[in-house]
């Protein structure tokens, strides 16, 4: 899975017959795979690219200039690799084909860029209120213990601020 290029169709097929964990509605459970299925789906109703979809409805309407999609056969220049700790040692991160994080988790930006897009969140610059109060509102719990107050929105966690509680 990680070396070769694959269409959406045969990512498509390796789930589509898969059951469901829930009925829809239901419950909720994360999946990389539904994110890769919303950026296929982005570029069906869009007629374009994700990549370009995002470019020409985010990232460049917020001037986020250092902001894209990475791509495995791209080389972007200042980009960092991954790493992760292993006890007290710091390891370069294996090989990972971008390209299957498709949609869940292939984008690379900046502190900088990444601030205007958190400030865009608050406002209708990208989206109307009325998306604004649906992308805000809480739809699920995971029920695990102690999520009681971590609902799950439209792609995030939505968390209530426990100094607004008292």
């Amino acid at each position: 899975m990680n070396n070769p290029k694959h269409k959406h169709e045969y990512m498509i097929n390796m789930f589509k017959d898969l059951p469901l964990l829930c009925e829809p509605g239901q419950a909720w459970n994360y999946s990389n795979f539904g994110y890769y299925l919303l950026g296929c789906i982005i570029e069906n109703v869009s007629g374009i690219s994700y990549d370009e979809f995002l470019q020409q409805n985010i990232f460049k309407p917020l001037n986020m200039n250092d902001t894209g999609v990475e791509r495995d056969k791209k080389i972007i220049q200042g980009l960092a690799t991954g790493y992760y700790l292993n006890g007290d040692e710091i390891m370069r991160h294996k090989y990972m084909n971008v390209d299957l994080a498709f949609g869940s988790g292939d984008i690379y930006s900046t502190v900088e860029d990444m601030l205007l897009w958190d400030k865009a969140l608050y406002t209708e610059e990208l989206v109307s209120k009325k998306t604004l109060d649906l992308v805000f509102t809480p739809y699920a719990n995971s029920g695990e213990t102690g999520s009681e107050d971590n609902d799950y929105g439209y792609g995030w966690f939505i968390e209530k601020n426990m100094d607004e509680i008292g």
